[in-house]
């Protein structure tokens, strides 16, 4: 009788060699990749969770109420802080209030100044290109694309609102209204110089330094 050749052979060798007892072998399936609206769906589970998170300006500036007990035990001596020695717990909260004052409120400042450093320079060489225009005698005369007051309704006058629209879910409430108020006393200032000309519009509203001494929207 001819032998039959073993069964695993057949099917491919060791892969499918039959399993003694006591040893069997499972496998495990890979995970299937994801279809394009399985994705979809991870992703906007993913965007409803992060939606649930609450805003920045909701906990501006609160002061963290958890103790560790650990750290209550600790005392230590910042000198930059306080003269007396200070809990682990005050450190910690004095590190996490400074920390939420510079994300929350000194960033979106200084991000705002650069911003309105170059908007305002690249409107001021487009306010003062010349054009040639023609009078009524028929003689052609060049003036400006725009005169002072058109500059600072169009660059500067702008400015506090945009700034609380792109900010308005970071900062607290108090300080965004402080903010506010201060850039419309700048403009209000920027637009008293507008009888100077544009470039003197724009170096009111920036400001810069003075003797050692920022002023205008750099102070700011």
């Amino acid at each position: 009788r001819r032998r039959q050749p073993p069964r695993h052979a057949a099917l491919g060798g060791d892969a499918a060699a039959p399993q003694s007892a006591g040893s069997a072998r499972y496998t495990v399936p890979l995970p299937l990749p994801l279809s394009s609206s399985s994705a979809a769906s991870a992703a906007a589970s993913s965007v409803a969770s992060s939606s649930r998170h609450p805003n920045l300006s909701e906990t501006s500036s609160r002061p963290s109420t958890t103790v560790d007990p650990l750290l209550e035990t600790l005392s230590l001596t910042v000198s930059a802080m306080s003269l007396t020695p200070l809990s682990g717990n005050a450190v910690v909260r004095h590190v996490q209030s400074r920390t939420d004052d510079v994300i929350t409120r000194f960033l979106p400042c200084v991000d705002f100044l650069v911003n309105c450093q170059q908007e305002l320079r690249q409107g001021l060489q487009y306010a003062t290109r010349t054009r040639r225009v023609a009078t009524a005698s028929g003689r052609v005369r060049n003036v400006p694309q725009m005169t002072p007051r058109e500059f600072h309704g169009r660059y500067v006058a702008p400015l506090p609102g945009r700034f609380v629209r792109i900010n308005g879910g970071i900062m607290a409430g108090p300080h965004l209204a402080e903010a506010r108020a201060a850039l419309e006393e700048l403009s209000r200032d920027a637009s008293n110089d507008a009888c100077r000309g544009c470039e003197s519009v724009k170096n009111t509203f920036l400001g810069g330094m003075r003797e050692n001494e920022s002023w205008g929207l750099r102070k700011w």
